[in-house]
């Protein structure tokens, strides 16, 4: 992302897209976390737009994301909102996006061919390779022709083809629509609820004993979590 801002300063065009093999300083949405990944196991990319309209940004970036595995590998991912992908309830792809006007950054770190994971992760995570051969060995050298480069070109693809029921499909396939989950706002406060799903701004609608609230922020788990 920091070369991607220092290309569309130089001049580089909206639909610039920048891909790495390895990343030692990657960063997630909260401060303190970090995105690891070692050489040639995941698609790491942040594409550069002038975009006036950031705010759901991540959500969008993520339907691609889930209609990518769905379409190409036959999983069946999750959206966690804001901005993580789930296959199961195993973390599968981190997106962060940054507005800087006029320039919108998407990042996306998706995790293709890693066979094993550091055990003290926040979220538990999950790998395209795992998910398509459960069960299998995972110290095999296959990649089960999973090609980067082809994962890459259906997903730019895809975010090029954003379908106007984003939201209604985000819906879809949102993690815990419909049940009770357990919503850390940014001060701290906690908020307890039913989770009614996103609206075309990309907030969170949860309901509580009957009122429904929206919120722009926050981190999102199932109740009772610590």
């Amino acid at each position: 992302m920091a070369v991607a801002r220092e290309l569309v300063t130089s001049g580089a065009p909206s639909g610039t897209v920048i891909v790495t093999d390895y990343q030692s300083a990657g960063r997630g949405r909260l401060p303190g976390r970090q995105w690891v990944s070692a050489p040639g196991e995941s698609l790491m990319m942040t594409l550069a737009l002038t975009d006036n309209e950031p705010g759901p940004a991540p959500l969008r970036a993520g339907l691609a994301v889930a209609r990518v595995l769905e379409e190409t590998f036959g999983l069946s991912p999750s959206i966690k909102w804001p901005n993580d992908v789930l296959v199961g309830s195993r973390k599968v792809c981190g997106i962060l996006c940054e507005y800087t006007d006029p320039w919108l950054f998407i990042g996306v770190g998706l995790n293709l061919l890693q066979q094993e994971f550091p055990p003290d992760l926040a979220t538990p995570a999950t790998s395209v390779r795992r998910e398509i051969r459960p069960g299998s060995d995972i110290h095999g050298d296959d990649d089960d022709g999973i090609d980067r480069d082809d994962v890459l070109k259906s997903l730019l693809e895809t975010l090029a083809d954003q379908p106007e029921d984003w939201a209604l499909q985000n819906n879809d396939r949102l993690w815990r629509c419909g049940e009770t989950v357990r919503l850390t706002e940014p001060g701290g406060s906690i908020v307890e609820g039913r989770l009614i799903g996103i609206d075309g701004r990309g907030l969170l609608q949860i309901d509580r004993a009957g009122v429904q609230s929206s919120f722009a922020a926050g981190e999102l788990d199932g109740p009772g979590s610590t």
